[in-house]
């Protein structure tokens, strides 16, 4: 039987508290990929503004479906453009999605005598490769696409680990759930992980496209706050610290 193992010790939301919680605050709903840098782009928001933001990160399927169903957040920061055109499509946002970022993957290992590399995948000394859930996490489709299209996806399809999201990847990885990860270049650039593991950027032609669309929520009471954190992520500055982790600009 094939071991498509699914691991939920880890929480499947983490919130990123940057200000004190309150009514006030602006709720961000991001991807899980964009998690080190967020908490970067946010620090710098609130400083010029003095606009306190709460972050949930999670998955960016699960984000669109709690949108969907009433969650209460301010915007939505997807790993891709399908889910917030979804959440737009219901009539929940303000606007289509722009593109905020474009994202590039890695490899990451945690053990010193595996190389992080494509070739990795078939070693037998690996016995579990994480990836993000394709179903709810646009890096585990853009990862499954591409070992499918490499020719190994049912060779090594017993060794697959599913995270719930790019942050659960990380996590198998440093924590030796996983020898091996396919997780976004933005999660290997950070210090929290980069002292951890050790990485390997992929080819941009290995992997489609990641695209990742942001919008505003339909909510009348933080309108001006929530243009106001749309702007500056388009900003220079904001713009800039995305890079610093990685992204291709938006648009």
């Amino acid at each position: 039987m094939r071991n498509k193992l699914w691991i939920g010790s880890i929480a499947l939301l983490m919130s990123i508290s940057c200000g004190t919680r309150n009514s006030k605050s602006t709720m961000i709903a991001a991807a899980a990929n964009t998690q080190f840098a967020m908490k970067e782009v946010v620090k710098e928001f609130e400083a010029s503004y003095n606009i306190p933001c709460e972050v949930i990160i999670s998955s960016s399927g699960k984000l669109a479906a709690q949108l969907i169903e009433g969650a209460p957040y301010d915007l939505f920061l997807s790993a891709d453009m399908h889910y917030p055109q979804l959440v737009f499509e219901a009539g929940v946002a303000l606007q289509k999605p722009k593109i905020y970022a474009r994202g590039k993957m890695a490899i990451i290992s945690s053990e010193s005598e595996i190389e992080p590399l494509i070739t990795s995948f078939t070693n037998n000394k690996v016995k579990h490769i994480a990836i993000a859930n394709p179903q709810t996490a646009p890096y585990g489709k853009a990862a499954k696409l591409m070992l499918e299209e490499l020719g190994v996806w049912d060779s090594i399809s017993s060794k697959i680990v599913f995270g719930e999201s790019i942050a659960q990847v990380n996590q198998f990885v440093f924590s030796g759930a996983a020898q091996l990860g396919l997780t976004s270049l933005s999660s290997a650039l950070a210090p929290q992980l980069a002292q951890k593991v050790s990485w390997t950027e992929l080819q941009k032609e290995d992997y489609a496209v990641i695209e990742q669309g942001i919008v505003i929520i339909n909510t009348e009471a933080k309108a001006e706050q929530c243009q106001k954190f749309y702007n500056f992520l388009f900003s220079e500055k904001g713009q800039s610290i995305f890079s610093k982790y990685g992204y291709a600009k938006g648009d």
